[in-house]
């Protein structure tokens, strides 16, 4: 844990360590400097890949920009061999690259070192989809699936313009990593998507959704979808769709929201059915939440179950300029195991209020270990000038922040403009205390595949995939 000599010599600055993980030479590996800096004693930074990375090994596969979730795990190949697949969402809306929308690579690894061996997109940005966001990958009926969704509701057109086709309405998908087949699961609910979460070891098979949702238009909730097994939810054949709402008896009014609940304080709730015949748009949703008076977050982000304890998660509210909170607030959020309709919610940390000498500004991403959280701030406007989006670990002994990372922000550019995503704790399959992380350099462009596939043959926005090792947080 971070405690003690482990906890001082993290926050002895000046004699940060950035370079790669013993390597066997096995691999792709990027020539590009790590777009991620460390900024604690002990923290170690490995860039693996990089936007417009192609040739050699890798192939006809260039690495799109604008990455984001990831998910990983391990496969024992026909020789006895293992290599790390991992998963990248990219966050394409139809822009830039032009009529491209979102995108899903998956990269082969070199568990030793870290070099690509393959690389390929299980879905290519012409399938219309528009900005996949978080996700999650966990093993369902044995099987690797990756749980994403469209940040967004648009809704293509599907003329035969490329640029008018992006946007599924703000659908969600369980991709297949070992086959590639999908399916939308539009019955998860059609919101603004953050990440869609599968919660293990409850008496449902249940999927939490978060709704990163606009403070002015579309009001963030919690989501749940319930069934007797994963397949048959993920099918849709079986199941309801539930929205969360704190109960009667401790409601503070006619409909809770952000401001009903302070640092440390806890509020019990349950899940409310919600028709599919309500589930129709983005707009039917949240107007069949808000008449169940369904619990109003600000803007929600990123969910991850707890390492400890598989009926518990920790989930990010990234805040919003004037909104009930402004530099966004950690909850933990618990299932009762045996009737998961029944949850509460915790303010682990209110931001706002906060007394931390590390003040955590617009929590997005987040990923667990036993001991800690590790968190990544994606800085709303206001905050950009004040400091640099950074890595930040919140220690659950302590109950203290520490700084390990800020993204590498090139001079002349407000700091906090970049931001890193989609951090995964990846001890399991890398050793001690590693996780994979990306950084989307939304201020850099590079050379990138377009509709087409055919590298270089189109220019957007820079990005990175890294490892970072974290001493003290498995």
């Amino acid at each position: 844990m971070l405690g003690g000599v482990a906890l001082a010599a993290l926050l002895a600055l000046g004699a940060a360590q950035v370079g790669k993980a013993q390597s066997s030479g096995a691999g792709f590996d990027t020539s590009r400097p790590p777009q991620l800096v460390a900024s604690a004693d002990g923290v170690r930074i490995n860039p693996i890949l990089s936007a417009g990375d192609t040739g050699g090994i890798l192939g006809d596969y260039q690495m799109t920009g604008i990455p984001d979730g990831l998910g990983a795990y391990m496969k024992t190949r026909s020789n006895g061999s293992e290599v790390l697949q991992v998963l990248m969402n990219h966050e394409l809306e139809g822009t830039e690259p032009p009529g491209v929308g979102a995108r899903v690579s998956k990269l082969t690894l070199d568990p030793e070192s870290r070099g690509v061996l393959r690389g390929s997109y299980l879905i290519n940005g012409r399938e219309g989809f528009s900005r996949f966001c978080s996700s999650t990958l966990s093993h369902i009926a044995g099987e690797p699936m990756y749980f994403t969704g469209e940040e967004t509701t648009d809704t293509g057109s599907l003329t035969s313009d490329p640029t008018d086709g992006i946007g599924r309405g703000g659908t969600s998908i369980a991709l297949n990593a070992e086959t590639g087949d999908r399916r939308q699961t539009r019955h998860f609910g059609l919101l603004p998507h953050e990440n869609v979460v599968p919660v293990k070891g409850l008496a449902s098979a249940t999927f939490l959704t978060t709704e990163d949702g606009d403070p002015e238009e579309n009001v963030s909730q919690l989501y749940a979808y319930m069934a007797p097994t994963f397949r048959s939810a993920i099918s849709g054949n079986e199941g309801s769709l539930y929205v969360w709402k704190a109960n009667d008896d401790v409601a503070t009014d006619a409909n809770p929201s952000t401001d009903d609940i302070s640092a440390g304080e806890t509020i019990r709730g349950h899940f409310v059915r919600i028709s599919q015949d309500r589930n129709t748009s983005a707009e039917a949703l949240e107007a069949a939440a808000q008449s169940k008076d369904a619990f109003d977050f600000v803007r929600l982000e990123d969910a991850a179950v707890s390492k400890s304890e598989s009926n518990r998660l920790y989930i990010n509210d990234t805040g919003s300029d004037g909104a009930e909170t402004q530099r966004g607030r950690l909850y933990r959020f618990q299932f009762n195991k045996s009737d998961p309709t029944k949850a509460s919610l915790t303010v682990v940390l209110d931001n706002d209020t906060s007394t931390d000498p590390v003040q955590l500004t617009n929590p997005d991403n987040l990923d667990t270990s036993r001991n800690s959280i590790v968190l990544q701030e994606d800085r709303n406007s206001e905050y950009r000038t004040e400091d640099y989006s950074r890595v930040i670990v919140y220690d659950f002994s302590t109950k203290e922040l520490t700084e390990v990372a800020h993204v590498a922000t090139p001079d002349g550019t407000s700091p906090g403009s970049w931001e890193s995503s989609g951090v995964i704790n990846a001890s399991r399959f890398l050793g001690r205390d590693r996780w994979l992380l990306d950084v989307q350099a939304h201020t850099a462009t590079a050379p990138q595949p377009g509709r087409s596939l055919e590298p270089n043959s189109s220019t957007g926005e820079d990005g990175q995939l890294l490892e970072i090792k974290i001493p003290g947080t498995s």
